[in-house]
């Protein structure tokens, strides 16, 4: 996937784009690329404690960041990310494209083989705990964020909206944009 968004964006490197790349990889199935789980089986024997597990009833909560599969998952899925900013820089894009980075929920540490942590917050996906709905959002854009600030706003999806109107120099309509903001 990350090729073909990669293609579509040399494609379209003279107008205006949009591109929409949700990834499979960190979600069931788990399933990583053979080399990947084998270096992350290799780096799990190295740790003194492993599949450590707490309650979160009706279920067990991962407490522990060594699942090898999600491990390798996580590494393709930032392989794939460097491959389309790659792209971006390749066409000379990378100036003028802002990229957002983010998930739909907390990871998934309670259900479905428990892949990951998300300690020091509670629970994960499916919960209404932190771990389940603090998700990661990273944002590149160059001339508006500076590179490796922080932030502390709080942002929830609906902001997403006005933010793109916003750096494509589009109008925010106040009636049909008013649940989200730039």
């Amino acid at each position: 996937l990350a090729t073909e968004a990669s293609k579509f964006i040399a494609d379209h490197k003279q107008s205006p784009f949009l591109v929409y790349f949700p990834f499979y990889s960190v979600h069931t199935p788990l399933m990583a690329r053979a080399d990947l789980q084998q270096k992350y089986e290799a780096k799990r024997k190295l740790l003194s404690e492993v599949d450590q597990f707490g309650e979160e009833p009706p279920r067990k909560v991962r407490l522990t960041q060594d699942h090898a599969i999600y491990g390798g998952m996580v590494e393709a899925m930032d392989q794939a990310v460097g491959k389309v900013l790659a792209a971006l820089d390749e066409h000379g894009l990378a100036k003028n494209t802002l990229v957002i980075f983010t998930s739909d929920n907390g990871g998934l540490s309670t259900s479905e083989g428990s892949p990951t942590s998300n300690l020091p917050l509670r629970a994960g996906k499916g919960w209404l705990y932190e771990g389940g709905t603090r998700e990661p959002l990273l944002v590149r854009w160059p001339g508006v964020i500076p590179a490796n600030s922080v932030s502390a706003t709080r942002v929830i999806s609906p902001d997403f909206f006005p933010t793109i109107l916003e750096a494509a120099g589009l109008p925010l309509q106040p009636d049909n944009h008013r649940d989200g903001v730039s």
